[in-house]
């Protein structure tokens, strides 16, 4: 205020109590707009940061900006409905006020390096322009400063021919690919469609249940002549997904591979599934899954999985199709039909229905639920523990039973939540061990989850939830404490170093240089000896490799390859493992 004029001074005198004319550090006059009649004659902001405005000398609103440096500056702004905004700059932050009965905090913006208002599109209404101290792109407000402003660049803002090129490129190229991603999702969709149609119709070609065929044959005839033996169908909805079960018996002598599930709806085009393949096991998870193959007289279950949008988003009631099993026997293709489902809405809406909350489901039939609908990730939880804390080492049991509210599903080492499907860990799964590494005091787990946030969201469980310090990594990480009273938590990664032994091969290398050298001589003595002077020009430029002939060519590219294999077969391995320390540093903090 010492630089102030002496009549913008005496203007703050009559329109100013004395108290405040020392403490001014910016002000702003009220434009008196004709659509408001608000009472107001000047606004200031003190160096304390105190935004108040005066009417004949007396106060009519305050408020106080916290935690400034320095107030450089005030302003007046009204957005299209006359509505008052006030705009303080301080040293490297801007706080936008605004008015409506009473002084407001509407935003704070902080690392400002440079700001403006301009009207970016010359359409009378200004902008708010902000340049960020790391970041050169300007942000643009709108003019009620909330969001963003998208910055639309049309041919008409451009001035230059050059910029008008480009932007007529980039313009044709979005078009372009925006075409491009819709072409390539209709063919997709066609795909899927034609391919469940050829599925279908192979198997009406193949099976002999028709009108027109000359003997008809029931499921299970058709099942004792391909020598495979099914049971009934089973249908249930887990997470979110519809399972279709069954299981397949293989009394051939042979092995049936390229095992897939063939489902053709007869009121609905195409279905999106997949199929798997388990094997029971009697340790836990109790089931593992295989690849597509079924070996003679063995026994495995088939599970399609289907994804509830397909009945949830369909506007027909129900939807009713064809199952059957494809698979191959000595590269010829064979189709088992294995019945008729209709699912309707009153069935997905019914209590047992939802395999998690049927309390009278089998243990293997839920897990193997929950195995074909769900994604596998293994973490290692270690407990760390203060030097001075003597408590015990907490069990998994402990963790996910006693504090993450998760229930045994039978053994003492695999747990699901089920108790509200609401819960976003509804319908996970974890298996682990009750024996700890003691060295390391890690214990390993097998989470079973929809997806990946699953997994994100039980980690902040066990950060929060659990009153004990549980550090959650994948098993590719490590932890190295930065304090000494920690060491004993170290943990030490193990790299296989492979040497080779070259010695073989290289005296086979030595072998293939004599033989080429051997072949060249020959190729360029036969090219010297040659009558015709096209040919003899050519020998200090390049050689000619069928010089010889091509039978001599053919011998020797042969010799070479068998030369290379015998080479390659002679290599051995020497395998060392070597322990190095983590760079995965967990502070104790």
């Amino acid at each position: 205020m010492n630089q102030t004029s002496p009549i913008i001074l005496k203007t703050l005198e009559e329109l100013l109590p004395r108290s405040v004319l020392n403490d001014i550090a910016c002000f702003t006059f009220y434009d008196k707009h004709p659509r408001d009649k608000r009472t107001i004659d000047i606004t200031i902001c003190s160096n304390r940061g105190v935004v108040q405005e005066f009417f004949k000398k007396e106060l009519i609103d305050s408020i106080l900006i916290e935690n400034v440096t320095k107030v450089e500056e005030i302003k007046l702004l009204r957005n299209s409905k006359c509505d008052i905004f006030y705009l303080v700059a301080v040293k490297n932050e801007l706080i936008i006020l605004s008015k409506k009965e009473n002084l407001q905090f509407h935003k704070r913006i902080y690392n400002v390096h440079t700001y403006d208002l301009n009207d970016l599109d010359c359409k009378g209404y200004a902008s708010l322009q902000i340049i960020s101290i790391d970041d050169a792109v300007p942000l643009v407000l709108d003019e009620n400063f909330d969001e963003l402003r998208e910055r639309s660049l049309t041919i008409e803002n451009v001035n230059s021919n050059e910029c008008l090129i480009t932007v007529s490129n980039i313009m044709r190229k979005l078009t372009e690919a925006k075409y491009s991603t819709k072409c390539n999702d209709n063919t997709l969709k066609e795909y899927v469609q034609l391919r469940q149609m050829a599925a279908f119709a192979m198997y009406q070609r193949t099976e002999t249940n028709i009108d027109n065929s000359v003997f008809k044959l029931n499921q299970s005839e058709i099942s004792s002549a391909l020598q495979v033996t099914t049971k009934s169908l089973k249908v249930k909805c887990c997470n979110k997904k519809i399972i279709i079960i069954s299981s397949l018996f293989n009394t051939n002598k042979v092995p049936i591979s390229d095992i897939s599930v063939l489902l053709h709806g007869t009121n609905k085009q195409s279905l999106t599934y997949t199929t798997k393949i388990f094997n029971e096991i009697p340790v836990s998870p109790y089931w593992e899954e295989v690849n597509s193959q079924i070996g003679s007289n063995k026994f495995s279950t088939i599970v399609a999985v289907v994804d509830l949008k397909e009945i949830r988003n369909n506007t027909m009631s129900s939807i009713d199709f064809d199952t059957v099993v494809s698979f191959k026997r000595e590269e010829k293709s064979y189709l088992l039909p294995l019945g008729t489902i209709g699912i309707s809405a009153l069935d997905i809406m019914g209590d047992n229905f939802d395999i998690l909350s049927n309390e009278e489901e089998e243990r293997n039939t839920l897990m193997l639920a929950l195995l074909s609908t769900s994604e596998r990730i293994n973490l290692c939880l270690r407990h760390i523990k203060n030097p001075d804390d003597n408590d015990n080492m907490v069990t998994p049991s402990e963790i996910f039973c006693t504090y993450l509210k998760m229930e045994s599903l039978g053994t003492d080492n695999v747990v699901i939540h089920k108790r509200s499907p609401h819960h976003i860990l509804y319908g996970v799964m974890v298996i682990f061990e009750e024996n700890v590494v003691s060295s390391f005091n890690v214990m390993n787990i097998q989470v079973y989850s929809r997806s990946h946030w699953q997994v994100l969201a039980l980690v902040h469980y066990l950060y929060d939830a659990v009153p004990y310090k549980i550090i959650a990594t994948t098993q590719d990480y490590k932890l190295t404490a930065i304090i000494k009273d920690l060491t004993k938590y170290n943990e030490m990664s193990e790299v296989t170093e492979t040497h080779l032994n070259y010695t073989e091969c290289a005296s086979s290398l030595l072998k293939q240089t004599h033989l080429l050298e051997e072949y060249l001589n020959n190729c360029i003595i036969n090219t010297i000896q040659s009558k015709s002077t096209d040919i003899k020009n050519k020998v200090d430029l390049d050689i000619d490799l069928l010089a010889q002939g091509l039978p001599k060519y053919m011998e020797f590219r042969d010799r070479i390859l068998e030369e290379s294999l015998n080479g390659v077969k002679s290599l051995s391995f020497n395998i060392k493992p070597v322990y190095i320390d983590s760079d995965i540093i967990i502070s104790d903090d």
